[in-house]
């Protein structure tokens, strides 16, 4: 059973990452990792698989997911 901070971080999960999804089909344009609140980055680095994403700042978030598109 789930407490209700984790219902409520799982509504606004999926909130960040709607309302994300909607604004780029929108424009037909990716945002700049500059322009993502800190919720949708550490969001943006849960689904690319970085480890530890949860405990980083705005800035070291910014930088590791640069970092990974290079890689790619």
């Amino acid at each position: 059973m789930s407490t209700a901070f984790e219902r409520r971080a799982k509504r606004l999960r999926e909130h960040v990452l709607n309302h994300s999804k909607q604004e780029n089909e929108s424009t037909g344009e990716e945002r700049p990792l500059e322009d993502l609140k800190v919720e949708e980055l550490k969001e943006l680095a849960k689904e690319k698989g970085i480890k530890g994403s949860s405990n980083l700042k705005r800035e070291e978030l910014i930088e590791v997911l640069k970092e990974q598109e290079d890689e790619e």
